[in-house]
Parts: C-alpha cells; sequence; structure tokens
C-alpha cells in the first residue's frame, strides 16, 4: 500500500522509504490478444501469477507480488526491479518455494515494462 507522500506501508519491501510515484516500470510473459495483452507473471521479477490478467487489470490491481513485494499500479518501475536485485532479491511473503532461483525466473520478465496511461 502507498500513502500518500509515496512512502511504502511494507518495510521488508527494497523500495521502502523510497518515494517514487512513477507508473513506469517492467514485467513478464504476456500472450497478445487482440487489443488486450494477457500477463501471466509478476512485472518486476518474473514468478508467476496465481491466474493470468489483462494488462489493464494488474496495473490498477494494487496487488502485491509474494516474490518480490511490488504493489502493482505503485511499484512497478524499472527502478523498483534494481533495487530489489540490488538488495539481494529477498524473498517478500512467506518462504521461497522449494529450489527457488531468482536468476531463472527473471527469464520470465519483461525488461521492457512501461505503463503509458495515455494507451490504456
Amino acid at each position: 500500500m502507498r500513502l500518500t507522500n509515496g512512502y511504502s506501508l511494507y518495510p521488508n519491501s527494497p523500495w521502502a522509504g523510497i518515494g517514487d510515484t512513477s507508473l513506469a516500470g517492467h514485467t513478464v510473459d504476456s500472450m497478445d490478444e487482440g487489443d488486450h495483452i494477457l500477463i501471466t507473471h509478476c512485472p518486476i521479477c518474473g514468478y508467476p501469477l496465481a491466474e493470468p490478467m489483462l494488462k489493464k487489470t494488474l496495473m490498477f490491481s494494487f496487488s502485491i507480488c509474494d516474490c518480490c513485494g511490488c504493489e502493482y499500479g505503485a511499484d512497478d518501475t524499472p527502478l523498483y526491479r534494481e533495487a530489489w536485485l540490488r538488495n539481494g532479491a529477498p524473498w517478500f511473503n512467506g518462504n521461497p518455494p522449494p529450489g527457488w532461483d531468482y536468476n531463472k525466473q527473471l527469464k520470465h520478465a519483461q525488461m521492457d515494462w512501461n505503463i503509458d496511461i495515455e494507451q490504456l
């Protein structure tokens, strides 16, 4: 959750204490379905979503990734991914799955993820 000053209420987030309010960002595997893009993985870390979502739905869901702690629509930016990796790619919620390897997972991330509100 983001406060009006841009700070996160999640102290374990690699973004905690940084007041970015940008909506530019990155994400993961997607399939083009006509005018809609179906997202299957977290935009920041590549962790599989519980169920595929349309890009627009994910961007405004304000859901939080269990892996990287990204809050979609608030934290899904290139800077968030950089901060998460710089902090050692810590697992955000609970324990990682057995055999978890963030390097393999990142292969699913779309490094060119950008949120352009005007195109939605």
